[in-house]
């Protein structure tokens, strides 16, 4: 951390980030549950708890299921983001199997994706974190940029390094051919 703190400010929300961002749902039994309105539409997520424990999310739009999700649970909420971005729904389930659904499409099945990771908006445009082939890439406006990595930081939980985005930033660190690399996009 004080290595990346010596990059610059590390990124964190700031209004218009807020303003991107669903809010919780304030129901019983519900508190891991999203609510937002894109324009005419208002979507929610629900948690379907299932008897053996692990839970299933599906993606409710103007009041009728679209989607359902089977994530996996670790240790933390694996319903982990709602957001407008580019006026299109992003969703982010973080369990045993990464997630990100773009209106309603899962982005793992429509590129042929291990995992999804960490949606964010910069500029207008979708960036997010992609495992494929075993590699970790960076895609932008539905576009690979940079180069590959062995592995990339990634924490949904605990003390670990993680990636930080807000305020029109994404940073995080990389792992290639043994070598580090901390990236900030802008």
């Amino acid at each position: 951390m004080k290595f990346l703190a010596s990059c610059g400010e590390i990124p964190t929300s700031n209004e218009n980030d807020k303003k991107m961002s669903g809010e919780f749902i304030d129901r019983q039994h519900a508190t891991n549950d999203w609510r937002i309105t894109i324009g005419n539409d208002y979507f929610e997520t629900r948690i379907n708890d299932l008897s053996n424990g692990c839970c299933s999310y599906k993606l409710v739009k103007n009041g009728d299921v679209i989607l359902e999700m089977f994530p996996g649970s670790v240790t933390s909420n694996p319903n982990r983001g709602f957001w407008n971005i580019e006026g299109k729904l992003v969703w982010e389930l973080a369990g045993y199997k990464q997630i990100i659904v773009v209106d309603g499409i899962d982005y793992n099945e429509k590129y042929q994706l291990e995992g999804s990771y960490f949606p964010y908006e910069i500029k207008g445009k979708l960036i997010y974190i992609a495992k494929k082939n075993g590699k970790f890439h960076i895609v932008y406006d539905e576009k690979i940029i940079g180069t590959e990595f062995d592995s990339i930081s990634m924490a949904y939980c605990c003390g670990m390094i993680s990636v930080y985005y807000g305020n029109g930033q994404y940073w995080f660190v990389g792992r290639r051919g043994g070598t580090e690399y901390v990236v900030s996009i802008r």
